[in-house]
């Protein structure tokens, strides 16, 4: 856990508390792998700041995390990509789906409910 920067610390204490609150007999692993689900709604593989926006206000979390907590998620595990939008921006952060698992899957144990 010591590792983790204070934005990630934040995003797993939020997700813990909705895993205890709404899916408490699940375990870690499939409540993890039925969050990527949701969050990657176009199931594309990979994770764009708006989905993972989404998936923090469907959970009740959005005003437990800055924007800054978001985008510093977002720099630490994301990748640029060209923006698709059109809007000429260039580039956009995205984390892909791969990389969340790999990062996260260490820190699952954190969030199973101690009896």
């Amino acid at each position: 856990m010591e590792k983790l920067s204070p934005a990630r610390k934040k995003l797993l204490a939020a997700l813990n508390e909705y895993q205890e609150s709404n899916f408490e007999h699940n375990t870690p692993t499939r409540f993890f792998k039925m969050i990527i689900e949701a969050v990657d709604s176009n199931h594309d593989g990979v994770i764009m700041m708006k989905e993972f926006e989404t998936l923090l206000q469907n959970i009740g979390a959005r005003d437990k995390m800055t924007q800054e907590d978001i985008e510093e998620i977002f720099e630490e595990l994301g990748d640029e990509v060209q923006d698709g939008d059109g809007d000429g921006d260039g580039v956009e952060r995205v984390i892909s789906v791969e990389s969340i698992e790999k990062r996260w899957t260490p820190f699952l144990h954190v969030m199973w409910k101690q009896e």
